[in-house]
């Protein structure tokens, strides 16, 4: 008997994993004018020196910005608060302890290979661009049914920002990807080295790319009017007095969990902002139903983006 209910146990936790929920995302491109998704991922900026300063002095081109989209206040690393695992919940809409130094894969297939296969195309047409190389994992995962499918393409390399940044706008003005990711490494790099005023200036450098970005997706006729830029973090900072303050980062702390979201496309409201909580694993399924993509797992629609 004592056997028959451990197997019965078992047998339950099964079943339940099996059915546990999934939140079901159906496309909705048909309905929208979005036709690019860019998604710009700052790496490391705390919340108090960009977007929780009421006079946001170090972002003032993303504070301008604003204006022209939707801006959530309340968004957060509600995982891993280190990069590997912040980009993976951003990319692939799981929470994942993902290893950080890039020699392991994610376990969940992400946005860009699901884009191209759902589409059937060419890696060229999905881009991750980053600073840092160990990033190269989020081209692709763990998953059989998807390792070594459907890959993007990549230019992952240990860089300044301000290469990044010209490797960037070379390479969408050149491929015209429908699905791209940039990220830039300064603010987390000028943090770790305990360079306050490098870090702010990093802060500043990163502000000023994304208005470059936005600005050039304005004035290039593919994609202006029909592309929409996502502006996020991967992870904050430790807050003042907990652990070694904005040197690092790591734990459950508010500074470390609390980042942003500024959102700027055609199907979008102008100069609002959300207080409703959205998290990281919420980007993916939003990037799917605007590129058309059938997506499933733990994430949600962002509704304000999702008209």
């Amino acid at each position: 008997m004592k056997h028959f209910f451990l197997a019965q146990s078992i047998l339950f936790t099964l079943l339940a994993a099996c059915s546990s929920d999934k939140n079901y995302v159906k496309p909705l491109a048909s309905q929208m004018a979005t036709e690019n998704v860019v998604l710009v991922v700052i790496d490391g900026p705390r919340l108090s020196e960009t977007w929780g300063d009421s006079l946001r002095v170090n972002i003032p081109h993303q504070n301008k910005l604003s204006s022209q989209g939707v801006l959530f206040n309340n968004f957060m690393n509600d995982g891993v608060t280190f990069t590997l695992s912040g980009h993976s919940a951003i990319t692939t809409g799981y929470y994942d302890l993902v290893i950080n130094n890039g020699s392991e894969l994610p376990d969940q297939v992400s946005i860009f290979q699901r884009y191209l296969e759902a589409h059937r195309l060419p890696p060229t047409e999905a881009w991750i661009i980053t600073s840092k190389k160990k990033l190269a994992a989020l081209s692709d995962c763990k998953d059989l049914d998807w390792r070594g499918s459907y890959r993007p393409s990549i230019n992952t390399v240990d860089r300044e920002d301000e290469i990044t940044m010209q490797v960037a706008i070379d390479t969408i003005s050149t491929y015209k990807p429908s699905l791209t990711m940039i990220h830039f490494r300064g603010p987390d790099s000028r943090g770790h080295s305990n360079d306050w005023n490098g870090y702010i200036k990093a802060i500043q450098e990163t502000d000023f790319y994304v208005k470059q970005i936005w600005d050039y997706i304005q004035g290039d006729a593919h994609y202006r009017d029909k592309t929409t830029l996502l502006v996020t973090a991967d992870h904050g900072r430790h807050s003042s007095g907990i652990g070694s303050s904005f040197v690092g980062h790591g734990d459950s702390c508010d500074g470390c969990r609390q980042i942003s979201l500024l959102a700027i496309g055609p199907d979008l409201e102008k100069g609002v902002v959300v207080q409703k909580p959205y998290g990281q694993i919420d980007i993916a399924p939003t990037i799917a139903s605007m590129l058309n993509i059938d997506w499933a797992g733990e994430g949600n629609t962002i509704e304000e983006l999702i008209k």
